[in-house]
């Protein structure tokens, strides 16, 4: 009799737990599935804004053009200007290069920054641009209108991005750099005036 029962209890105690394994199973099983859902989900929308971004270089490598820079890394530092804020005056030079040559009075009104050619140009300073040209001294320019009486004018430049009336943020991708007019090399021909007078860029800067 004691016999039976102990049989009893063994089976039931077995049944329990091939009962209890399988619901843990079942379980760890329906966790695994979720997961895996809920992975292929972010996969998806992924792969989407990868698609996405696809489209956005796309686009932006035809604006550009064959042989466009985008920026570089040398020393660890990205070879393009740092803005620290947004301003309604200029406060940085459109590109990062050395100045091969500055404000002379009567002669020279602005600044060279030496960069290659295709480099990204960038608006100095929040405002409205004011004209987008062409002439025998600058070649390719756009001149930005600012607040207090501040303007920028951006030369020898291959491309522009914007035309007249088109109102600019600080850091604003506005052109590229070129040779266009007369020049030498490949620069940026930076001027900043103030009512109407050129006034030195670096003192502008903060």
């Amino acid at each position: 009799m004691v016999f039976v029962i102990l049989f009893f209890a063994f089976v039931g105690f077995a049944l329990f737990s091939a009962l209890l394994l399988s619901a843990f199973y079942r379980q760890n099983l329906y966790d695994r599935v979720k997961r895996m859902l809920e992975a292929e989900e972010k996969l998806k929308e992924l792969s989407k804004k990868y698609q996405e971004l696809q489209v956005k270089v796309e686009k932006l490598s035809y604006a550009l053009g064959e042989g466009a820079q985008g920026p570089k890394v040398e020393g660890g530092f990205p070879s393009l200007p740092i803005f620290v804020e947004d301003c309604d005056v200029p406060c940085a030079l459109p590109a990062s290069g050395p100045i091969v040559r500055g404000v002379d009075k009567g002669i020279h009104t602005g600044l060279d920054i030496s960069v290659p050619e295709s480099t990204f140009v960038f608006s100095t300073a929040r405002g409205i641009v004011k004209k987008v040209g062409y002439n025998e001294d600058l070649g390719i320019f756009i001149r930005i209108s600012h607040d207090k009486g501040y303007e920028t004018v951006y030369g020898h430049l291959s491309k522009a991005f914007v035309k007249e009336g088109d109102t600019v943020k600080t850091g604003q991708l506005i052109g590229l750099s070129g040779r266009t007019g007369k020049t030498t090399g490949p620069h940026i021909h930076y001027e900043v005036l103030k009512d109407g007078k050129h006034i030195d860029p670096v003192l502008t800067l903060p």
